[in-house]
């Protein structure tokens, strides 16, 4: 079994250790202007003897520099001011990445 879990990234921090399960998949972000936190749901397996691992995240505002070995994972944006926040992962070769749901999806047919 597997489900789409929900973590909370406060966006006064920039770095992030999450504990997540080998094969996950990040599959939508998006900015909480209530709670100033970027939100990431994550597709993990629920199997116990699915091993974890500690991913290092960066998350950073446009114009930020950051070494080569970060990878941009996904964007969330504030729909109150003009800034975006960007999630980065440190060990990214060894993830399974994909785009956000949203990004995926076919345009709006009028």
């Amino acid at each position: 079994m597997k489900a789409i879990q929900k973590y909370r990234l406060e966006t006064s921090q920039t770095d992030f250790n999450l504990d997540l399960k080998k094969g996950f998949r990040i599959v939508h972000s998006e900015f909480c202007h209530l709670q100033k936190a970027v939100l990431i749901w994550v597709e993990q397996s629920l199997a116990v003897d699915t091993p974890s691992e500690r991913v290092s995240f960066k998350l950073v505002q446009s114009d930020v520099p950051l070494p080569e070995r970060f990878q941009h994972i996904c964007s969330a944006f504030d729909a109150y001011a003009p800034r975006a926040f960007h999630l980065f992962a440190e060990q990214a070769e060894a993830l399974q990445l994909s785009l956000p749901l949203q990004s995926r999806r076919p345009p709006f047919a009028a």
